[in-house]
C-alpha cells in the first residue's frame, strides 16, 4: 500500500502480484489490484478484483464498502445496497453512526428503488449531523418525490439557515407539489413560483458554479398542470443562464466543419434514461432508422444500466459512449465527438440533461418530445414533434423553432405482448361482479380536473371499480384524501395497485373493462400497450402535447370518431365501453384490424432524418 499510495503504480502491481500467490495474502492483492485498476481509468477491472477479494475474505468490511462504491459507480445500484446493509448491520463497527456513509448508502438505495429506506438514513444522518445541508437537501428531494412538499421545504429553510445561496432557494422554489387538492391550488403554486424566480432574478448577483449538485431539480411537475408552461420555463432558464456563467461562455463557440470521414452528418442523441424506460423504449427507432448513408449516430448515455434495452440502443448506434451523471464528463465526451448535431431525447426529467443543455456543445441543438414541454433555453434550437398530434397553434407553446415531423409519430416501438396464456379477472384477485377502469398512470397524472369523469363513471355504472397505480404511499394519501370529497360515497370503489412485473401489467390492462387516459396529461407508452392488449384508452384530447399522443395513434387507426369531445362524452364512452358488450366487442374488432400499425414503424426516423437534412442545409446557407 504505500508504494501505491506515494504514486508508485507500476512497483505496487508487481508487489501486489507477488501477494496474490499466497493464499493469506492473495485478498490483499485483489483489493490492491482494484485500487490500481481505478487509478489506470479500468472500472471493469476495479470492479472484478473487488469482487474476487470479497469472495476470498467474506469477512472484510473494507472489501465491502469498496464494493459499493464500485457497483454504485456503474449503476448496480441494488448490489451496492446490499453491501451498504452489510456495514451497517454490523454491531462492532462504527458505520451506522457515520453520518457520511448513511449518505452514500441512501444514494444507492434510492437508485435501487427503496426510497422509503434511503429516506430513513437520511433522517438518521442530519440526526447526528445537524449541520449537513448535502443530505438535508438530499432528504428534501426524496420527501419531495413521496409527495410531502411541507417537509421537503422545511429541510430546505433549515438548508438556507445554514448556508444561504441562490442555489438552494432555487431547489427550495422548484419543490413544487405532486398532488393538488384543487385546480386553484395549482394557480397559486404556479404564481408563487413566478414570484420567487423573479425575485432571484432580482439579484445583484447570481452564481452556480455546479448547478446539477448545488440545484440537483428540474420543474418537472409543471408539465402535469394542463397549462401552458413557456413563460416560467423561460424565467427558469434564465435564472440558471445569469449564474451559470461557464455555461454561458460557450455560446459564443465557433464549430468547425467536423464531419465524419465518409461525409455523413454526425448526430449524436443523449440521455440519462437509455435504458428500460420510456424514453429507451419509445426512442430507440430514432436511432436505428436515420438512413446511415447520410447520417452516423452517436449515443451517449449517461448513467447507463445494464439491460436489455441499453444494449439494443448500443446496437442501434454507430458509435456507443457511456458516460457518468456527471455535466462535466457529459460535455467533454459530446465536444470529442465532434458533432453535426447533438439531440437530447428529453430535457426537463433529469437534472443532468436539464443542465447539460445550458452549453453549446454542437452548431444544432435539439431536443425530442421524451418530456413534452418547452426547455425554454436559450442554446436548444428545436423541438421535434409530429405533425400528427400538435395542435395548429403550437409553435406558441414553445421557445425553440418547432419541428412538425410528418406521418406517424411514434418511431419503431415494439408491440408489447404477453409471454404467457392470458390470467383471468379471478387469478388476479378481481371480483366477476366488478368492471374494472383501469388507469395505468402515475398518481401525479390524476389532475383535480380528472376526478369529475372518475365520478361521473362511478355514478352511471353501479358495478365500476376505478384501479390506479400507487406510485408512493404519500402521493395515494393525498389522492385518497382528495378523492373521499369529490368522490364522495363512491371513493371506496377506488382501488390501488401497487408494483407489479411487466407481464402483470399488460394482463391487468387486458382484462380491463375500460382503460382511462387522465385529462391534460395522458399515456404514450401506456397507451401503446393499451392497444396492443386490445383494449384502447377512452381519451380526451389535451390543448398541450402531453395530452394528445393517445390522439395520434387513434388518428394512425383511422378511429377518431372515437374520441372524447368533453368531460360528459368521456363518461359516456367509457362506460358504454364497459358496459355494452356489442359495442366493446365491436370497438375492439375495429381495433384489432389496424392496430399492427401502430408498432416497429421506420417513418418517424426516417423524417427525422428529412427534417435534419433541411436543418443542415439552412445551417449552411
Amino acid at each position: 500500500m504505500e508504494c501505491f499510495e506515494a504514486g508508485e503504480t507500476e512497483r505496487a502491481g508487481t508487489l501486489a502480484s507477488a501477494l496474490e500467490q499466497t493464499p493469506a495474502t492473495r485478498h490483499f492483492a485483489f483489493y490492491l489490484q482494484s485500487l490500481i485498476a481505478s487509478r489506470r481509468g479500468d472500472a471493469a477491472l476495479a470492479l472484478a478484483r473487488i469482487q474476487a477479494a470479497e469472495a476470498d475474505k467474506r469477512a472484510e468490511p473494507v472489501y465491502w464498502l469498496r464494493a459499493a462504491e464500485l457497483n454504485f459507480a456503474q449503476g448496480h445500484f441494488s448490489a451496492s445496497a446490499e453491501r451498504y446493509e452489510r456495514l451497517l448491520a454490523l454491531a462492532d463497527q462504527p458505520f451506522a453512526s457515520d453520518p457520511f456513509l448513511l449518505f452514500a448508502a441512501a444514494g444507492a438505495m434510492e437508485r435501487g428503488g427503496n426510497s422509503k429506506r434511503a429516506v430513513e438514513l437520511l433522517q438518521r444522518a442530519v440526526e447526528l449531523r445537524p449541520e449537513f445541508p448535502e443530505a438535508r437537501s438530499h432528504l428534501a428531494v426524496l420527501l419531495q418525490m413521496e409527495g410531502d412538499t411541507t417537509a421537503a421545504r422545511e429541510q430546505m429553510d433549515a438548508v438556507l439557515r445554514a448556508a444561504p445561496s441562490p442555489a438552494a432557494r432555487l431547489k427550495r422554489a422548484l419543490m413544487l407539489p405532486l398532488i393538488y387538492d384543487a385546480t386553484a391550488d395549482i394557480d397559486a403554486v404556479r404564481e408563487e413560483l413566478s414570484r420567487e424566480l423573479d425575485e432571484l432574478l432580482a439579484e445583484p448577483r447570481l452564481e452556480f458554479h455546479d448547478p446539477n449538485r448545488e440545484i440537483g431539480m428540474t420543474a418537472f411537475p409543471l408539465a402535469y398542470h394542463g397549462r401552458g408552461d413557456l413563460d416560467l420555463m423561460r424565467k427558469l432558464a434564465a435564472v440558471v443562464r445569469r449564474g451559470y456563467t461557464a455555461a454561458a461562455a460557450s455560446l459564443d463557440r465557433r464549430f468547425p466543419r467536423q464531419r465524419a470521414p465518409d461525409g455523413r452528418i454526425r448526430v449524436g442523441f443523449v440521455s440519462t434514461h437509455f435504458h428500460d424506460h420510456s424514453i429507451g423504449k419509445a426512442f430507440h427507432g430514432f436511432i436505428h432508422d436515420l438512413p446511415r448513408a447520410r447520417f452516423e449516430t452517436w449515443v451517449f448515455a449517461l448513467a447507463p444500466r445494464p439491460d436489455a434495452w441499453a444494449r439494443t440502443l448500443r446496437a442501434s448506434s454507430d458509435q456507443y459512449v457511456s458516460v457518468a451523471d456527471d455535466v462535466d464528463a457529459a460535455r467533454m465526451a459530446i465536444e470529442a465527438a465532434g458533432l453535426d448535431v447533438l439531440i437530447f431525447a428529453d430535457l426537463g426529467m433529469s437534472p443532468t440533461t436539464y443542465f447539460l443543455a445550458f452549453w453549446r456543445m454542437a452548431p444544432v441543438q435539439m431536443v425530442l418530445w421524451g418530456h413534452p414541454v418547452t426547455s425554454g433555453i436559450d442554446s436548444v434550437d428545436y423541438y421535434v414533434s409530429a405533425a400528427q398530434i400538435e395542435p395548429e397553434s403550437a409553435q406558441a407553446h414553445y421557445s425553440e423553432k418547432l419541428l412538425r415531423l410528418d406521418g406517424y409519430f411514434l418511431p419503431r416501438y415494439a408491440r408489447p405482448a404477453l409471454q404467457a396464456a392470458a390470467l383471468s379477472k379471478a387469478v388476479l384477485g378481481i371480483s366477476d361482479h366488478v368492471r374494472v377502469y383501469h388507469c395505468p398512470q402515475t398518481l401525479f397524472k390524476m389532475h383535480p380536473d380528472f376526478d369529475i369523469a372518475l365520478r361521473g363513471i362511478l355514478e352511471q355504472d353501479p358495478k365500476a371499480e376505478i384501479h390506479l397505480k400507487e406510485t408512493t404511499r404519500g402521493q395515494r394519501l393525498a389522492v385518497q384524501a382528495r378523492h373521499a370529497r369529490t368522490l364522495g360515497p363512491h371513493a371506496g370503489r377506488v382501488r390501488y395497485l401497487g408494483g407489479m412485473p411487466y407481464g402483470e401489467f399488460l394482463n391487468r390492462m387486458a382484462v380491463a373493462d375500460a382503460v382511462l387516459d387522465p385529462f391534460h396529461f395522458g399515456g404514450c407508452n401506456s397507451s401503446a400497450e393499451a392497444f396492443a392488449m386490445g383494449v384502447p384508452p377512452v381519451c380526451l384530447p389535451g390543448r398541450m402535447l402531453g395530452g394528445r399522443f393517445t390522439l395520434g395513434m387513434y388518428r394512425e387507426l383511422d378511429m377518431e370518431s372515437y374520441i372524447a369531445n368533453t368531460p360528459e362524452d368521456y363518461v359516456t364512452t367509457a362506460v358504454r365501453l364497459a358496459r355494452d358488450d356489442d359495442y366493446r366487442a365491436g370497438f375492439r374488432a375495429k381495433v384489432a384490424e389496424g392496430v399492427a400499425a401502430l408498432f416497429e414503424r421506420p417513418d418517424a426516423g426516417r423524417q427525422l432524418g428529412a427534417a435534419l437534412l433541411r436543418v443542415m442545409e439552412g445551417a449552411a446557407s
